[in-house]
């Protein structure tokens, strides 16, 4: 009797072989954790973004990743660190596999053993880094093309944080010389470190977008605000821009309909979105910068906010901020920058 029930059990619930997988190549390293098998598999998908702050990282996000993979294959790209998402992202759910993929060289990013490793993607998930190296090792290569493929023509979800994140929008602080602090910026919005990128991925949702990392603890408020101030005075945007800025230990996870929410390992933290329609009055090489109605919505933990509409469902938070001479205020808010 003993043996026929661990026949049924068996049957009922094979027993699946975990791989842990190391592979050098010309210009890369990857590591699998899970099944890392090449056969194919069908995952019912859902596309999405993770808009991550840096630091600690979001279990809440990444349980959102795997559920829309469909629990199939999450793959991790980087061009520093190790494996270390792999087993993290497996131990939150049923899921097939987690891959991460380190980019050593720009080589590594026309090789097509690579890229069909990353199409086969169900779910995509950018680390932190350096945004520069990101830009020099991806930018205008095969790998960008097979990114955008998933994000338009598979429609699985991206996501990254710091670094990671810097690099979903339209328009990225591409951090090539030194990083830019709050103070530097305002102080002289063309100072060198104030560099910028466009044309890596094309995500609809984040159109006309820049977005900001690490942002309450690194007080990246006048950065963030002079960024916008410089996608309009150099007439990169016209109309209007938008900011996207998430604290650490802080996710925003977005819909294809353009709903989403915030979600935090933190007891207080938040996503800020920003919305600038105005010229700054004074955005020029070697003076402070002036800059008005420059709007925030800040949106906390759980809370939703509409990317198609521009508008949180709670509209209590709302400020303004406004910059003159480099010197910051905020308009509700009771006073506060953050």
């Amino acid at each position: 009797m003993i043996l026929q029930l661990l026949s049924v059990l068996l049957l009922v619930s094979p027993i699946v072989s975990i791989d842990n997988k190391h592979v050098t190549g010309n210009g890369y390293e990857y590591w699998c954790y899970g099944r890392c098998d090449n056969t194919t598999i069908q995952s019912e998908v859902r596309s999405g973004v993770i808009i991550s702050g840096g630091g600690t990282d979001v279990d809440d996000a990444f349980r959102w990743l795997i559920d829309r993979s469909g629990n199939g294959r999450i793959v991790i790209i980087r061009a520093s660190g190790d494996d270390a998402y792999n087993k993290y992202i497996y131990s939150l759910g049923d899921i097939y596999s987690v891959t991460t993929i380190l980019f050593k060289s720009r080589t590594a990013s026309f090789d097509a053993g690579i890229n069909s490793m990353v199409r086969n993607a169900d779910g995509l998930y950018m680390a932190g880094g350096d945004q520069s190296l990101y830009l020099s090792y991806w930018k205008d290569s095969d790998l960008e093309n097979s990114l955008n493929w998933l994000i338009n023509t598979k429609k699985i979800t991206i996501g990254g944080t710091s670094a990671g994140m810097a690099v979903l929008p339209q328009w990225i602080y591409s951090a090539e010389e030194e990083s830019v602090v709050s103070e530097e910026a305002l102080e002289n919005p063309y100072n060198k470190d104030m560099t910028f990128a466009t044309g890596f991925l094309e995500i609809p949702l984040l159109k006309n977008v820049i977005t900001d990392t690490h942002f309450f603890q690194r007080n990246r408020m006048g950065r963030t605000i002079t960024f916008l101030a410089r996608l309009l005075q150099d007439g990169n945007v016209t109309g209007e821009v938008r900011g996207i800025a998430c604290d650490e230990a802080t996710s925003f996870l977005l819909n294809s309909d353009g709903t989403g929410a915030v979600y935090t390992q933190a007891t207080v933290a938040y996503a800020y979105m920003m919305r600038a329609t105005y010229l700054p009055k004074v955005c020029k090489q070697g003076q402070p910068l002036t800059f008005s109605n420059v709007e925030i919505q800040k949106i906390g933990k759980s809370e939703m906010f509409n990317f198609k509409t521009w508008s949180a469902l709670k509209r209590d938070s709302d400020y303004q901020i406004n910059v003159v001479t480099g010197d910051m205020s905020s308009i509700g808010n009771d006073g506060n920058i953050y």
